[in-house]
């Protein structure tokens, strides 16, 4: 295995440098054009801050399965920031499958094959990136197209979906997350266009309440 820690361009947010942590699998010996699925994984912490439990022990799961792994470190909270953290972090997990596909041949990935996993707030991220990377304000802020930064699945784990559904508890800090509404309910971006989408939860969840996973599976 190879591992090695990506510095991705800060998009104009507060002081956070986004990293992407690449674990990746050599080629099989007998089949040397052997390609292998992508994962990029979003863990959680609110906005506030990367989780390390969901980080490499995710990664070491996936690659044990036989995914070339990304860890995203993306943009997360500043408090020193009077703009939101939204659409920052969402630039970060462009710019990331971007990279993927740009080196998918030296990387021995199947770049039709990129799921994107989401735990917590991660979960927010990935659900809400799931439904707009095809957005053309989207695109053309990236200056990237959308077979660049296309995801073909999803997995969601205990999801931030709908910011007014118990979580994060206070107008404030849900403006600090994102001042543009439609990134509040993220149900309501639900489309055909939605990748298939994995999702899981317990109804004894304290800290993200259960109703966001019901709301986003009936959409």
């Amino acid at each position: 295995m190879q591992y090695s820690k990506i510095i991705l361009d800060n998009k104009g947010y507060g002081k956070t440098i986004p990293t992407l942590s690449a674990y990746l699998q050599e080629t099989i010996s007998c089949e040397d054009n052997y390609q292998r699925p992508a994962m990029v994984i979003c863990p959680g912490g609110g906005y506030e801050f990367i989780s390390k439990r969901e980080s490499e022990p995710i990664a070491l799961a996936f690659l044990n399965q036989g995914y070339q792994v990304f860890v995203l470190d993306y943009t997360v909270l500043d408090e020193n920031e009077h703009q939101s953290v939204l659409p920052y972090a969402l630039y970060d997990l462009a710019k990331s499958i971007a990279l993927i596909r740009e080196n998918s041949e030296k990387w021995f990935i199947n770049k039709e094959q990129i799921t994107i996993l989401g735990c917590s707030a991660g979960g927010h991220l990935c659900a809400t990136y799931s439904n707009i990377f095809n957005d053309d304000q989207f695109l053309k802020v990236l200056e990237l197209s959308v077979e660049q930064i296309k995801v073909d699945a999803c997995i969601l784990c205990y999801p931030v979906i709908d910011l007014t559904a118990g979580w994060p508890g206070t107008k404030e800090r849900i403006l600090q997350i994102s001042e543009a509404e439609k990134y509040w309910q993220i149900q309501k971006l639900v489309s055909d266009k939605t990748p298939p989408t994995f999702i899981w939860h317990t109804a004894s969840d304290e800290g993200v309440p259960a109703q966001n996973t019901i709301y986003y599976s009936l959409a």
